[in-house]
């Protein structure tokens, strides 16, 4: 049991694990993600969340050459963790379906049961990166209950595109999870864009960005939890640990009925 709600309001605890994952090593990435949602448990925390690939790191030429298990052991671990220390965990993995890869979001909740997946729609070709050659894009948008929390999915590039944000908005969201793994040098694009994305919504955003070295590039942390208003709650540099924050979901309501954008939008012109 997550032993949590919001049937009857009031704050969740939240944590997001900023780290450095191994590339291709599965197994100590596993032990290192078992680790936290054991600290996340025993600081209070009903949810957390990792940054994206935290199985097998982002390095896309060793990627390329990985072989992907179904079931993954890595998401198996997580859940069977999750279920024994009730935590709702948010984890990015490396996953294959008919012969392509995808860069995924999954959702773990009550249980250890896996109740939603994300997979990377916009799919990075800024240098030095070139995902398309490696990916396949994902075409749906993902919102999940976790505990009573809606909270929709989205990876790193996937920022950029306040379309997305907007649409995980009309799907009734409290709160929208970037899973991430921004380089330093364009660590401050990231803060804008999340920071803007919270403000046109009215929702809370949480930035899980991974630290580190990879594949030649230096990796920016600064995970973030951003309020209703754009505020940054609490935040990280470039640190290995958990980030924690409480979040009230009822904050998202007050938000819109003291300033209600919405009411203001031409849907009739450009659609939800």
């Amino acid at each position: 049991m997550l032993g949590w709600g919001l049937d009857g309001g009031g704050s969740v605890r939240i944590g997001i694990a900023e780290f450095s994952p191994v590339d291709g090593d599965t197994v100590a990435n596993r032990e290192r993600a078992v680790h936290f949602i054991e600290e996340g448990a025993k600081r209070g925390v009903k949810l957390l969340v990792f940054p994206e690939l935290s199985d097998v790191g982002y390095n896309l030429r060793l990627i390329q050459g990985m072989e992907v298990a179904a079931p993954n052991p890595f998401i198996d671990a997580i859940a069977n963790s999750a279920a024994g220390y009730g935590v709702g965990v948010l984890v990015g993995a490396l996953e294959k379906e008919d012969g392509r890869l995808y860069n995924t979001a999954v959702a773990i909740g009550e249980g250890g049961r896996v109740v939603g997946r994300y997979r990377k729609m916009h799919l990075c070709s800024l240098p030095p990166f070139d995902e398309p050659s490696f990916f396949a894009p994902g075409n749906a948008v993902s919102v999940v209950d976790i505990g009573g929390l809606k909270v929709g999915m989205s990876i790193c590039f996937d920022i950029r595109f306040p379309e997305l944000y907007r649409l995980i908005a009309a799907e009734g969201a409290h709160v929208a999870v970037c899973l991430a793994a921004f380089p330093l040098v364009r660590i401050e694009e990231m803060i804008i864009c999340a920071r803007a994305r919270a403000i046109e919504n009215q929702y809370f955003v949480l930035c899980a960005n991974r630290i580190g070295r990879s594949g030649g590039v230096e990796f920016g942390g600064n995970s973030m939890v951003i309020g209703p208003d754009g505020r940054v709650i609490t935040s990280f540099e470039r640190e290995d640990g958990i980030l924690v924050a409480e979040i009230d979901p009822l904050e998202v309501g007050e938000s819109r009925r003291k300033r209600p954008i919405f009411l203001a939008r031409r849907v009739d012109i450009y659609g939800r």
